[in-house]
């Protein structure tokens, strides 16, 4: 091979990149992802599911028809446990993207994901995050 042939090979190789390059940026990687959980067809709390501070931390969700636990991971959202007695939720695999719902029919509970414009937080910023309990709106 002569050396023409090696640049045009890294040329190519260079160039093989360039779709992943503008799909990652284009597609808003970095922006903040929300899970909204609806408890009866009313959100009761949103999730910034991109913030670091919320993976491997439980959310538990507690209504008058049984408990869910929400557990946020870099996958995404999931049910970790629940009550109920079919557990489709929690056999439901994690969500992190926009159109994306996980449902526990029997809790009434729906989780979805959703566009960031489409998600308004409260600033939160001076809140002390040690009593979890009381945050209906985690942001950054």
């Amino acid at each position: 091979m002569k050396k023409l042939d090696y640049i045009l090979i890294a040329l190519l190789i260079g160039i093989s990149f360039t779709p992943y390059i503008f799909l990652r940026t284009s597609t808003g990687l970095s922006k903040n992802v929300y899970a909204e959980v609806l408890i009866d067809n009313e959100v009761v709390k949103k999730i910034n599911i991109s913030d670091p501070r919320n993976f491997n931390k439980p959310f538990e969700m507690e209504t008058d028809h049984g408990h869910n636990t929400l557990l946020v991971t870099t996958d995404g959202i999931s049910v970790s446990h629940a009550d109920c007695p079919d557990q489709v939720c929690v056999r439901s695999k994690p969500i992190k993207k926009e159109n994306r719902v996980i449902a526990c029919l029997p809790n009434k509970m729906l989780i979805k994901i959703i566009d960031e414009e489409d998600s308004t937080t409260d600033n939160d910023s001076e809140h002390n995050h040690d009593d979890d309990d009381e945050i209906d709106f985690i942001s950054e």
